[in-house]
């Protein structure tokens, strides 16, 4: 394996500390790549930021930016080929297509990750 790992918290963002350089930048007409993991979570305190134990979700992360930014849209992008059902199972289905129902049921009964 890959040795011990330490266990951290993983709070969701309540904050993009960058903000104001990304909409400066997105105003330049930059493409602007951010929020993709690996940063340093930090907290405010009377001496200014500090770093943190914690990870941060790159994907909670891009939804706080995407809300922050009054984005039109999100888009994950991701290796996964497909989205699957029973995922890891011996029943396991690679979905090719859905609609908004089926995955308000599947949610339902559980397959998706919260």
């Amino acid at each position: 394996g890959r040795g011990y790992r330490r266990v951290v918290a993983s709070p969701k963002p309540k904050k993009i500390i960058e903000l104001n350089s990304i909409k400066t930048l997105i105003a330049s007409g930059k493409a602007v790549i951010s929020c993709g993991g690996g940063g340093i979570p930090v907290v405010e305190s009377k001496q200014g930021l500090r770093g943190v134990a914690a990870v941060i979700d790159k994907d909670w992360s891009c939804a706080k930016l995407a809300l922050d930014l009054e984005a039109d849209s999100l888009l994950i992008l991701t290796a996964v080929e497909k989205v699957s059902i029973k995922f890891n199972t011996k029943d396991q289905k690679d979905l090719d297509s859905l609609n908004l129902e089926e995955i308000d049921k599947y949610i339902a009964d559980g397959e998706f990750a919260k």
